[in-house]
């Protein structure tokens, strides 16, 4: 049996006609490939440089480029369509026009999806036996979180515990890519060295923490009720906490390339983003003004220039 909540149809019933091309225009809207495509090339090319720095002798495949970044888009989709369904009471408030809130597809179409995505990755992660207990771990922590680890008032009243609970999936889903990687090798992540791994995926992890807060960090004219860290924390602090994790992110990415490059030249780009996105804190934290409001795009543009610093850089000085 279904429910019906505000006109949109819920539960496990059967997809109806046109359920492929509704999902087509859920993933034109809320996962555009031209977004997420690029996003899991520069994570697979990070690992990829730290395993070729470090297991030089690692013979390339091919099939496990392929199944490590179909698993990263995979798992990345099915995060989005199990936080399309779990917060679909904010969205049908604060943003009526997406897919689900709007009708365009029905959360019976999203969790059929789910299953086949989970499925799918479920494939791919058979490898081994390691990297089959990788992926059903992943899967478990994605329902979790799904479920808002079962203490949504908490979570709720405290933004910090949210992020603190929620990003640590992005360091497991590298190390699960990064096992899948070896794998295909004969090799596993107890033949990389431990300090360069978890820098790596610390520095990873803290330029993605830096978007998460930009891109929930607006001005005061543009808050519409919508819990935002500038909501709940503040304008100045949430642009602090953002410019924090930016700037532990550039001191341990300085400490990885003294352990695992040639030559600090390498975080050049990353430091370029730095400075544009320290800029933006500093304009932000004086004058505040709406029309001038970049830092979602400096924190963007920090992230990914940190993330291609040392595959750029492995590539220019082998």
């Amino acid at each position: 049996m279904t429910a019906r909540l505000q006109g949109i149809e819920t539960g496990w019933s059967w997809p109806a006609a046109g359920y492929c091309r509704r999902m087509a225009a859920y993933l034109r809207a809320m996962f555009p490939i031209a977004l997420h495509g690029p996003l899991a090339l520069l994570l697979f090319a990070n690992l990829a440089w730290l395993l070729r720095r470090h297991l030089p002798g690692q013979p390339g495949s091919v099939r496990a480029a392929v199944v490590a970044l179909f698993s990263m888009i995979a798992l990345d989709l099915l995060i989005r369509m199990m936080d399309e369904i779990k917060d679909k009471d904010l969205d049908a408030r604060y943003h009526p026009t997406r897919p689900l809130p709007a009708g365009v597809v029905t959360e019976s179409d999203l969790r059929w999806s789910q299953l086949l995505v989970a499925g799918a990755f479920l494939a791919a992660a058979t490898t081994s036996p390691a990297t089959v207990l990788g992926a059903v771990g992943l899967l478990a922590y994605s329902v979790a979180l799904s479920r808002h680890l079962l203490m949504r008032p908490l979570l709720e009243r405290s933004p910090l515990l949210t992020l603190l609970t929620h990003s640590p999936l992005v360091p497991l889903v590298l190390l699960y890519v990064a096992a899948l990687l070896l794998a295909a090798g004969g090799f596993s992540l107890a033949d990389l060295p431990r300090a360069a791994l978890t820098l790596s995926l610390t520095v990873t992890w803290l330029s993605l923490v830096t978007v998460e807060i930009a891109r929930k960090t607006r001005v005061p004219r543009r808050e519409d009720g919508y819990p935002t860290y500038s909501a709940i924390w503040g304008l100045k602090p949430a642009i602090m906490a953002a410019l924090a994790a930016a700037t532990a992110a550039l001191l341990l990415a300085v400490v990885l390339a003294r352990l695992a490059s040639p030559s600090l030249l390498v975080l050049a780009p990353c430091i370029g983003g730095y400075l544009w996105l320290a800029a933006e804190c500093v304009r932000g934290l004086a004058t505040p003004a709406p029309a001038r409001w970049r830092l979602k795009s400096a924190a963007h543009a920090f992230a990914a220039l940190t993330l291609m610093a040392f595959p750029l850089g492995g590539w220019l000085s082998p």
